[in-house]
Formats: C-alpha cells, structure tokens, sequence
C-alpha cells in the first residue's frame, strides 16, 4: 500500500507494550509529492484506538452473555439489522426447528417462510406495526404472540415469539431482535 503513493484510512493495527498489554492504532494518511511530482512521503494521523477496542471487546462478551443464558433457558433469539438486512440466528432457534445453524441463512425470510399460512396474516400485523414510525408518546412496539413455525421434517410446532423494535437516537428502527420458545412441550 505505501508503495503506491495512495491514500490509506483506518489501518489498525496491535502492538504489545512492554507491560505485555495490547495496545490498538488506527493510522490514516495522504502521500505528498514536491513541486516536481515526486512522492516526498506521508502526512498522516495515528490513534490510539485501545479503549474502542476494550470497549466493543465487553460488548460482544455482554451480548454474548445474554445468548447463553436465554438459550439456556430454550430461548431461541434473533436480531435484524435494518441496515444490512441481515438477521443474526442463533443456535437454539436453528434447533428447535430441526436444523443445524449452518443450514440457516441470514435473511428475515428463514423466519417469515416458516410461519404457518393460518398465521402468516397475524405475523404480517405485527411486523407492520413493529416497523412503523415512532410517533411521541407511543409505546416501544414490541409484541408476543403464539404462531406455529414449521420444522424441518414439515411439521409444525406452537412458538411463543416475543419481538421488539430497537430504535436509534433519532427514534427510527435500527433492528428488530426477539425470542422464541417452544410452548407445546
């Protein structure tokens, strides 16, 4: 890269300190050149980005907490992030329906296929209700209702599915993230 004379930014990268701590750096930079045009070297901006790191480091091990202990408890969770589209499944939810994780996709429609066609009217009220626009005063739009998922082998199973709308600072949803548990057992 600096052999190109390009631009370069947010380029991390680890070193240990001699206290044996791991220090991150973010490195930006532009190329200069003289009045000739030649590459005379880089001006650029480092930064310490340790605590970022720490911090998005306890997140991850947080939310991870939260996983375990709900699919502990035979919860299966999902996430739905609006902005890539993508929908975090996890283990357990793959497994209460007969499948391996790895057999599940990362779209909303591995869970909105699987609704039952008696349901499918009742799943699509609440997910236009969940992604409707916040207005003042309303409450945060979550709903928990009975539906049946289907199973891998065809047949169905009785879900309790507890959804809610996660919203940004703005009050617009960012994701939409729930729980499912299996209630004929």
């Amino acid at each position: 890269l600096l052999e190109s004379h390009q631009p370069f930014h947010d380029i991390q990268y680890s070193r240990q300190s001699a206290d044996g701590q791991m220090h991150f750096y973010s490195l930006s930079g532009q190329p200069t050149f003289d009045a000739d045009g030649q590459f005379t070297g880089y001006h650029g901006v480092g930064t310490d980005i340790t605590a970022q790191k720490r911090v998005e480091e306890a997140l991850r091990e947080s939310e991870q907490r939260w996983v375990n202990a709900l699919e502990a408890a035979g919860h299966g969770v999902w996430d739905w992030n609006l902005d890539t589209g993508k929908v975090f499944f996890s283990p357990q939810w793959a497994s209460m329906l007969g499948y391996d994780r790895v057999e599940i996709g990362d779209t909303v429609d591995e869970w909105r296929t699987r609704v039952h066609p008696d349901d499918a009217e009742l799943a699509k009220h609440w997910w236009a209700r969940l992604l409707a626009p916040a207005t003042p005063g309303q409450s945060p739009g979550g709903t928990s209702e009975p539906v049946r998922l289907q199973r891998s082998d065809g047949s169905y199973v009785w879900c309790r599915v507890t959804v809610a709308p996660v919203r940004d600072d703005t009050g617009a949803i960012a994701a939409v993230t729930g729980i499912v548990h299996e209630v004929d057992d």
